[in-house]
């Protein structure tokens, strides 16, 4: 078996130094066999495809002649300096930097910034009892929230850090009604169709199996193999797809997430081109393709759409939500801007940044909301198990980091991340509660505008 292993492993190595040479001779022997059995669409489809790869094989030397990209990796870090008295300001107020290059001060100093990062969420009420006690999507308290919101015990006594804002939102988590359910089983028919719209470009799968793999399977090849006695690729690569679809159901209906999709790995890059600040970096989280298909399906999709046409989201969010954009939003602002300038009107406008929303979502909170909007419990209990046991690592121009970290009692770790397709809905029904809860809220923002008198 290990020799079998080490041959195909050689044989894969050799196809991918001459990928290009196989693929070309592979639709020119296709174009050709075409033209023997009288199909001349399909052969000149063929000559069509190697014209257009050719021709933009050749446009992509161009560009990288003509205009060069500038080197992007983080092959250095910014930290700040110690002072004589030995202590290190915060990176933020730091007046001098001092430049690390040696990989290993570089990879401590990234994985120990990205832990502080995914902290920022700590001490919010989520986070402290009773609600971080809530493990699982059956947990009692989670479902007297659900299905009662905030329970009669809390009432008396009020929970550490809590105050009137707070009671109104988790009194406010309880389920809709006459919402149904949403279908998390996924389809043959859904597969199939998720993996032809992802482009097989899209880095994923920090095990190796990317996209191409997958593509590979649902490409429309009749080859006879004849290792296999004659049978068909195709029915070869539909077996596949069908014990690769059945384990995705059962990870989805158990709520088990498998030791592939917890380990993950976490792009390092430069928020500001040429200034690679330790608190001024980008983290993008990068999941199994299979796993980010689910999230893709049950959350961007099915629940998106399912919030939609149940009339469950706040008018007055803009994003990630089907035939609206952000865009939208900025050009009502810009017209009530024109309309009150216009009419001499007075106004007064104030605009706040949710900075690093996506890395501040708390499991425990995303599959309360997912829950409320119809997502079934065992699929909720699947994201969160999977954000708990996340083993992130992370990678730079200098590689994988030999180190990993990930979430504990003692060091707890929030957010889905940005490259999670979980992160936009979850957002969409989490600021769309916030809003609603704004709405009916007793407290009111009151301006009052003083005039000065000046006298001459």
């Amino acid at each position: 078996m290990k020799k079998c292993w080490r041959y195909a492993k050689l044989r894969v190595k050799e196809y991918r130094a001459d990928a290009a040479l196989f693929r070309d001779a592979w639709l020119r022997e296709q174009a050709e066999v075409a033209a023997a059995t009288g199909k001349c669409n399909m052969e000149g489809i063929l000559k069509s495809i190697r014209h257009h790869e050719k021709t933009r094989k050749l446009f992509r030397k161009l560009r990288a002649a003509l205009s060069p990209k500038e080197f992007g990796g983080l092959m250095s870090l910014w930290v700040p300096t110690t002072t004589e008295n030995g202590l290190t300001p915060p990176p933020e107020l730091a007046m001098e930097l001092d430049v690390v290059n040696d990989p290993v001060e570089v990879e401590k100093n990234i994985i120990g910034q990205s832990k502080l990062h995914f902290q920022q969420a700590r001490r919010t009420p989520f986070t402290l009892p009773p609600l971080n006690q809530i493990d699982s999507a059956e947990h009692p308290v989670a479902q007297e929230i659900l299905q009662s919101g905030l329970p009669e015990s809390w009432s008396t006594v009020t929970p550490v850090g809590w105050n009137d804002e707070t009671s109104h939102f988790v009194d406010g988590l309880q389920l809709q009604d006459k919402v149904p359910a949403i279908d998390a089983t996924i389809s043959m028919e859904d597969f199939v169709s998720g993996i032809k719209r992802w482009k097989e470009r899209t880095t994923t799968s920090p095990s190796g199996r990317h996209l191409g793999h997958l593509h590979v399977l649902i490409a429309p090849n009749r080859v006879i193999d004849p290792e296999h006695d004659g049978e068909p690729t195709q029915d070869i690569a539909k077996k596949l797809l069908t014990v690769h679809l059945r384990m995705m159901n059962m990870a989805v209906l158990w709520g088990y997430p498998p030791r592939r999709w917890r380990n993950v790995t976490m792009f390092v890059l430069e928020k500001e081109k040429g200034k690679p600040k330790i608190h001024r970096l980008r983290n993008i989280h990068l999941y199994e393709a299979d796993y980010n298909f689910v999230l893709k399906l049950l959350w961007l999709k099915r629940l998106v759409h399912h919030a939609e046409h149940h009339k469950l989201l706040h008018d007055s969010q803009w994003g990630s939500r089907p035939q609206r954009r952000a865009s939208d939003a900025v050009l009502q602002k810009e017209l009530q801007y024109e309309l009150t300038y216009g009419l001499r009107k007075q106004l007064v406008s104030m605009e706040l940044d949710a900075r690093a929303c996506y890395d501040r979502i708390i499991s425990t909170c995303a599959m309360l909301m997912s829950m409320m909007h119809g997502m079934p419990a065992h699929a909720c209990q699947l994201q969160k198990r999977m954000l708990d046991e996340a083993i992130f690592r992370i990678r730079t121009s200098l590689g994988l980091s030999k180190d990993s970290f990930a979430h504990s009692p003692h060091s707890p770790l929030y957010g889905n991340g940005q490259g999670s397709a979980s992160s936009p809905p979850v957002w969409l029904v989490f600021s769309s509660v916030m809003l609603e809860e704004m709405d009916h809220s007793k407290f009111k923002l009151k301006f009052a505008m003083v005039h000065f008198l000046q006298h001459h």
